[in-house]
């Protein structure tokens, strides 16, 4: 067959080819797609003058002190619709029903709203307050609103986690902003409302938890020295510390149980995963400045994390050891929050004013 010939059947072949694979050469899909924007007209801050460039020009990886506009982590009421905002520097927290986007109620009264987490069975709202005078976690009727009871705990209580076993809460509170050179992960037990113990860190500050569901292991970050603890929840005793070698101050954490990792993100710009058996380092990599948040969404084998210098990104698990970046989203300076709700298809991000913007929800469309 002439040269010319075959040239032009091997290029008719490829057309074909294209024109039955159009997905070869389309571009994916991306991982998000904003499709709400809940305004919070109610939620000021203390300097809300700064603009967009200042807040994110003001990211620091030891600290955000210059960052006076501040969310906390989200709490969810799976069942009643609702979505908990915590507007930290407003001493409120502010009630949404999702997925409407429709305002309810704004609870006040805190030095320093920190983290919320609601009881479904008892209808509690359980709410951390920060002052550096007098550290308390308050306890809400979860239809009226009304405080019930208030339990003190040392100055600065904030990070919070649950055990749905024994129904107890774990709350750290003490530490650098306490004055004191130890923090204390205080236990709350939610069936009594009675503060029932505590497991002593000699640390000036501990961060996020999580609890382990298929065993007894609660994990906790502790930035100071760049490093995880782990402890049995039912002995109160320290089991393990990792070190975490990438980043520093690593702050937010999260767990796939299944494969045995455990995903720590550094506010210097590192996601670091390890393995959940032995603490060892399995990949590190690079993500955006100011992280407060990171959550694993198991059913799509993703990780998203929210951080203050304005993104959201999205890194896939091809497999427990390797990862790759999907997408990253612009949110807003000081964006450092997320709430993922796989039942309604919603990823929650918290963007506080600044500038002229108001303060905001962006709801995105997990795809």
């Amino acid at each position: 067959m002439p040269q010319r010939k075959r040239l032009v059947l091997s290029l008719f072949a490829v057309a074909m080819w294209l024109h039955g694979s159009p997905r070869c050469f389309a571009q994916a899909a991306a991982p998000l797609k904003l499709v709400q924007t809940i305004p919070m007209p109610q939620v000021k801050c203390h300097d809300p003058a700064l603009t967009e460039e200042q807040l994110s020009q003001s990211v620091n990886t030891e600290f955000m002190p210059s960052m006076t506009c501040h969310f906390d982590r989200f709490g969810l009421d799976l069942k009643g619709g609702r979505l908990f905002a915590v507007a930290e520097n407003d001493g409120t927290i502010e009630v949404y029903a999702v997925p409407s986007g429709k305002f309810l109620h704004s609870i006040g009264g805190f030095g320093m709203s920190h983290n919320v987490i609601y009881r479904a069975d008892v209808n509690r709202i359980y709410a951390t307050d920060g002052n550096h005078t007098d550290g308390l976690l308050r306890i809400f009727d979860g239809t009226t609103y009304q405080l019930i009871k208030t339990i003190k705990l040392l100055p600065d209580a904030d990070s919070m986690d649950y055990d749905p076993v024994s129904h107890n809460l774990y709350i750290t509170n003490g530490g650098d902003f306490a004055n004191l050179d130890y923090t204390l992960l205080s236990i709350v037990n939610t069936d009594k409302n009675e503060h029932v113990g505590d497991i002593k860190f000699n640390t000036g500050r501990l961060e996020h938890m999580v609890v382990e569901k298929s065993g007894t292991r609660l994990f906790i970050t502790s930035p100071n020295k760049r490093e995880v603890d782990v402890i049995d929840r039912n002995r109160r005793t320290f089991l393990a510390t990792w070190s975490v070698n990438e980043g520093q101050l690593c702050v937010a954490a999260d767990f796939d149980e299944a494969h045995r990792r455990f995903f720590v993100t550094c506010r210097s710009g590192t996601l670091n995963v390890l393995d959940s058996n032995t603490g060892k380092a399995v990949a590190a990599l690079p993500i955006a400045k100011g992280t407060d948040d990171v959550v694993y969404d198991a059913e799509r084998k993703r990780i998203y994390i929210a951080s203050a210098e304005g993104f959201l990104e999205v890194y896939r698990q091809i497999d427990p050891d390797h990862y790759e970046l999907m997408g990253r989203v612009k949110t807003g300076p000081m964006g450092k929050n997320l709430m993922l709700v796989n039942s309604l298809n919603r990823l929650y991000v918290a963007v506080p004013r600044n500038g002229n913007a108001e303060a905001k929800i962006l709801a995105y469309a997990v795809q």
